[in-house]
Protein backbone atom coordinates (compact mmCIF):
# COMPACT_ATOMS: atom_id res chain seq x y z
CA UNK A 1 0.00 0.00 0.00
CA UNK A 2 1.12 3.39 -0.67
CA UNK A 3 2.33 5.84 1.74
CA UNK A 4 0.35 9.27 2.63
CA UNK A 5 3.84 11.24 0.97
CA UNK A 6 2.41 14.56 0.33
CA UNK A 7 4.47 14.41 -2.70
CA UNK A 8 1.74 11.78 -4.34
CA UNK A 9 -0.79 14.26 -3.95
CA UNK A 10 0.99 16.67 -5.60
CA UNK A 11 1.47 14.61 -8.63
CA UNK A 12 -2.22 13.38 -8.63
CA UNK A 13 -2.71 17.04 -8.73
CA UNK A 14 -0.70 17.92 -11.61
CA UNK A 15 -3.80 17.21 -14.24
CA UNK A 16 -5.47 19.86 -12.30
CA UNK A 17 -3.00 22.35 -13.17
CA UNK A 18 -5.07 23.06 -16.29
CA UNK A 19 -8.96 23.11 -16.39
CA UNK A 20 -11.01 22.09 -18.92
CA UNK A 21 -11.71 23.92 -21.75
CA UNK A 22 -15.03 26.54 -21.43
CA UNK A 23 -16.45 25.59 -25.19
CA UNK A 24 -16.49 22.42 -26.78
CA UNK A 25 -13.53 22.79 -29.29
CA UNK A 26 -12.15 19.26 -30.26
CA UNK A 27 -8.73 21.13 -30.51
CA UNK A 28 -8.92 22.12 -27.30
CA UNK A 29 -10.58 19.36 -25.40
CA UNK A 30 -7.37 17.05 -26.75
CA UNK A 31 -5.26 19.46 -25.57
CA UNK A 32 -6.89 19.10 -21.53
CA UNK A 33 -7.26 15.50 -22.28
CA UNK A 34 -3.59 15.02 -23.65
CA UNK A 35 -2.69 16.86 -20.56
CA UNK A 36 -4.34 14.87 -18.05
CA UNK A 37 -2.78 11.63 -19.50
CA UNK A 38 0.86 12.63 -19.76
CA UNK A 39 0.29 13.51 -16.04
CA UNK A 40 -1.20 10.37 -14.80
CA UNK A 41 1.42 8.89 -16.72
CA UNK A 42 4.17 10.46 -14.56
CA UNK A 43 1.94 9.64 -11.60
CA UNK A 44 2.08 5.84 -12.19
CA UNK A 45 5.77 6.28 -11.05
CA UNK A 46 5.53 7.84 -7.94
CA UNK A 47 4.03 4.62 -5.82
CA UNK A 48 6.83 2.69 -6.71
CA UNK A 49 9.35 5.17 -5.45
CA UNK A 50 7.60 5.61 -2.23
CA UNK A 51 9.34 3.10 0.24
CA UNK A 52 12.29 2.79 -2.40
CA UNK A 53 14.48 1.93 0.24
CA UNK A 54 13.14 -1.50 0.49
CA UNK A 55 13.14 -2.11 -3.10
CA UNK A 56 15.79 -2.98 -5.49
CA UNK A 57 16.56 -0.82 -8.52
CA UNK A 58 14.64 -3.56 -10.64
CA UNK A 59 11.96 -4.04 -8.61
CA UNK A 60 11.43 -0.52 -8.41
CA UNK A 61 11.21 -0.15 -12.09
CA UNK A 62 9.23 -3.62 -12.26
CA UNK A 63 6.39 -2.18 -9.68
CA UNK A 64 6.63 1.29 -11.83
CA UNK A 65 5.93 -0.76 -15.16
CA UNK A 66 3.26 -2.75 -13.49
CA UNK A 67 1.51 0.76 -12.01
CA UNK A 68 1.50 2.14 -15.47
CA UNK A 69 0.12 -0.79 -17.00
CA UNK A 70 -2.66 -0.98 -14.76
CA UNK A 71 -3.21 2.60 -14.93
CA UNK A 72 -3.44 2.20 -18.65
CA UNK A 73 -6.07 -0.44 -19.10
CA UNK A 74 -8.00 1.03 -16.22
CA UNK A 75 -8.18 4.28 -18.69
CA UNK A 76 -9.27 2.16 -21.08
CA UNK A 77 -12.11 0.35 -19.65
CA UNK A 78 -13.30 3.26 -18.03
CA UNK A 79 -13.24 5.18 -21.29
CA UNK A 80 -15.37 2.65 -22.67
CA UNK A 81 -17.58 1.96 -19.98
CA UNK A 82 -18.29 6.17 -19.53
CA UNK A 83 -19.03 6.20 -23.21
CA UNK A 84 -21.48 3.93 -23.39
CA UNK A 85 -22.66 5.53 -20.01
CA UNK A 86 -22.63 8.70 -22.11
CA UNK A 87 -24.71 8.02 -25.48
CA UNK A 88 -27.23 5.74 -23.00
CA UNK A 89 -28.08 8.98 -21.18
CA UNK A 90 -28.45 10.56 -24.25
CA UNK A 91 -25.24 12.14 -25.62
CA UNK A 92 -25.38 13.25 -28.83
CA UNK A 93 -22.90 10.68 -30.91
CA UNK A 94 -24.20 12.11 -34.09
CA UNK A 95 -22.92 15.41 -33.95
CA UNK A 96 -20.69 14.95 -30.82
CA UNK A 97 -19.26 12.25 -31.51
CA UNK A 98 -15.56 13.36 -31.45
CA UNK A 99 -16.36 15.68 -28.10
CA UNK A 100 -18.18 12.63 -26.64
CA UNK A 101 -14.88 10.20 -26.73
CA UNK A 102 -12.80 12.84 -25.85
CA UNK A 103 -14.81 13.64 -22.75
CA UNK A 104 -15.13 9.84 -21.55
CA UNK A 105 -11.08 9.61 -22.20
CA UNK A 106 -10.64 12.91 -20.24
CA UNK A 107 -12.97 11.75 -17.38
CA UNK A 108 -11.71 8.19 -17.37
CA UNK A 109 -8.13 9.44 -17.27
CA UNK A 110 -8.37 11.65 -14.37
CA UNK A 111 -10.55 9.16 -12.43
CA UNK A 112 -9.75 5.41 -13.06
CA UNK A 113 -6.04 5.85 -14.68
CA UNK A 114 -5.07 6.40 -10.78
CA UNK A 115 -7.37 3.75 -9.05
CA UNK A 116 -6.02 1.28 -11.93
CA UNK A 117 -2.43 2.38 -10.85
CA UNK A 118 -2.71 1.93 -7.29
CA UNK A 119 -5.42 -0.65 -6.45
CA UNK A 120 -3.99 -3.04 -9.72
CA UNK A 121 -8.05 -3.38 -10.70
CA UNK A 122 -8.10 -5.66 -7.50
CA UNK A 123 -11.35 -4.42 -5.72
CA UNK A 124 -11.80 -7.15 -3.38
CA UNK A 125 -8.51 -6.23 -1.12
CA UNK A 126 -9.89 -2.82 -1.69
CA UNK A 127 -13.02 -3.37 -0.42
CA UNK A 128 -11.20 -5.79 2.49
CA UNK A 129 -8.71 -3.06 3.76
CA UNK A 130 -11.20 -0.51 3.80
CA UNK A 131 -13.29 -2.64 5.87
CA UNK A 132 -10.29 -3.24 8.23
CA UNK A 133 -9.77 0.55 8.77
CA UNK A 134 -6.28 -0.06 6.58
CA UNK A 135 -6.87 2.41 3.74
CA UNK A 136 -4.56 5.34 3.40
CA UNK A 137 -5.26 9.16 2.69
CA UNK A 138 -4.19 8.26 -0.59
CA UNK A 139 -6.57 5.60 -1.20
CA UNK A 140 -9.67 6.92 0.85
CA UNK A 141 -8.97 10.32 -1.93
CA UNK A 142 -9.26 8.27 -5.41
CA UNK A 143 -12.80 6.44 -4.02
CA UNK A 144 -14.41 9.58 -2.87
CA UNK A 145 -13.07 11.24 -5.71
CA UNK A 146 -15.01 8.65 -7.93
CA UNK A 147 -17.84 8.97 -6.03
CA UNK A 148 -17.89 12.63 -5.77
CA UNK A 149 -16.94 12.94 -9.17
CA UNK A 150 -19.77 10.77 -10.82
CA UNK A 151 -22.31 12.63 -8.87
CA UNK A 152 -21.40 16.01 -9.82
CA UNK A 153 -21.21 15.05 -13.43
CA UNK A 154 -24.80 13.94 -12.96
CA UNK A 155 -26.29 17.14 -11.36
CA UNK A 156 -23.91 18.74 -14.10
CA UNK A 157 -26.41 17.67 -16.88
CA UNK A 158 -29.35 19.56 -15.53
CA UNK A 159 -27.18 22.70 -17.27
CA UNK A 160 -27.38 21.67 -20.95
CA UNK A 161 -31.07 21.63 -21.82
CA UNK A 162 -31.08 25.33 -20.10
CA UNK A 163 -31.46 27.93 -23.15
CA UNK A 164 -29.25 30.13 -21.71
CA UNK A 165 -27.03 30.23 -24.89
CA UNK A 166 -23.57 30.03 -23.04
CA UNK A 167 -20.64 28.47 -24.83
CA UNK A 168 -19.64 26.17 -21.56
CA UNK A 169 -22.99 25.13 -21.69
CA UNK A 170 -22.79 22.88 -24.62
CA UNK A 171 -21.58 19.40 -24.11
CA UNK A 172 -19.82 18.24 -22.93
CA UNK A 173 -18.38 21.03 -20.81
CA UNK A 174 -20.52 21.12 -17.47
CA UNK A 175 -19.76 17.32 -17.16
CA UNK A 176 -15.95 17.96 -17.40
CA UNK A 177 -16.23 20.85 -14.91
CA UNK A 178 -17.57 19.01 -12.47
CA UNK A 179 -15.04 16.20 -12.88
CA UNK A 180 -12.75 18.62 -12.67
CA UNK A 181 -13.96 20.50 -9.68
CA UNK A 182 -14.60 17.59 -7.65
CA UNK A 183 -11.27 16.29 -7.89
CA UNK A 184 -9.90 19.39 -7.47
CA UNK A 185 -12.07 20.22 -4.12
CA UNK A 186 -10.79 16.46 -3.01
CA UNK A 187 -7.65 16.20 -3.48
CA UNK A 188 -7.27 20.26 -2.08
CA UNK A 189 -8.69 18.56 0.99
CA UNK A 190 -6.95 15.36 1.04
CA UNK A 191 -3.62 16.85 0.44
CA UNK A 192 -3.52 19.51 3.57
CA UNK A 193 -5.08 17.14 5.63
CA UNK A 194 -2.15 14.68 5.03
CA UNK A 195 0.44 17.24 5.62
CA UNK A 196 -1.07 18.35 8.67
CA UNK A 197 -0.89 14.51 9.62
CA UNK A 198 2.87 14.37 8.87
CA UNK A 199 3.36 17.49 10.75
CA UNK A 200 2.31 16.43 13.68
Amino acid sequence: MPGDDWISFVVIGLPLLIPPPLEPSPELLQAAAGWAFATRLAFSFVPAWIGKSTHSPYGLVKKAVSSLLFGLVATLLGTALLLVVFVLFGSPLASYGVETAIAAFYVSTILFFPIGSLWRLDWRSMIDAEHRGQCSHLWLLLGDVLVLATLAIWASTFCLPLDWQWTWQKWPIPCLWAAYLASLALTLVYGATAALFERG
